[in-house]
């Protein structure tokens, strides 16, 4: 390989080979990280990240190729995500039907993400990821796989409407220093991920 090839732009294969592994990488270091005894709940947070991830490189996609150019360039890449993350989360031995099972529900999942994050105001918010940024939706939703809340009516709150958001609602999401560590630490993924590059990489022909 000559020196020259260190500073050749990825192709479109490479730039999506980085963005699945680096989703499916980051989203299983989270899972390490939140150190839950149950396997199963830790699966279904660290995942959370890659929902996340993937949300936001739609978001790029879509801004820079339009509607019909993004769902080429997306749809495999997130498609891959999730097929690798599942067999990464089961054991070896699951029968495959098992696998199609649970990979079909996590894009079921992805897909009602989607929806949420894109009626989110913002990624972070200022000063801090309160209410209505999609940062505050991902800690929901990793609390609530982690078992700390069951409920599910929470779109409009999630969206922003804190004047559905109650008192006694409170121990319902997470509070302010799980909110600010789920910040930093999708903070630290995103640089080393680049995605605005990454995006410009997937459209090269």
């Amino acid at each position: 390989m000559g020196i020259l090839s260190l500073f050749r732009k990825p192709s479109s294969e490479e730039a999506a080979r980085f963005l699945v592994e680096h989703i499916v990488l980051a989203s299983l270091l989270y899972r390490k990280e939140l150190a839950h005894p149950d396997d199963q709940r830790s699966a279904d947070a660290g995942v959370e990240v890659a929902y996340l991830l993937l949300h936001l490189l739609d978001r790029e996609l879509f801004g820079r190729f339009g509607a019909s150019r993004r769902e080429v360039l997306f749809d495999p890449i997130a498609q891959a995500v999730v097929a690798r993350y599942t067999k990464a989360v089961l054991r070896p031995e699951t029968p495959s039907d098992l696998l199609f099972d649970a990979a079909k529900q996590m894009q079921d999942t992805l897909n009602e993400r989607q929806m949420t994050y894109a009626k989110c105001e913002s990624l972070l918010g200022d000063p801090f990821p309160g209410i209505g940024t999609m940062v505050f939706a991902f800690c929901f939703f990793v609390h609530r796989a982690l078992g700390r809340t069951n409920r599910t009516d929470v779109d409009d709150i999630l969206a922003g409407d804190k004047s559905k958001l109650s008192q006694a609602d409170l121990s319902d999401f997470p509070d302010a220093e799980f909110v600010f560590r789920g910040a930093v630490w999708i903070g630290s993924i995103l640089k080393p991920l680049r995605l605005q590059d990454q995006a410009k990489y997937l459209g090269k022909r």
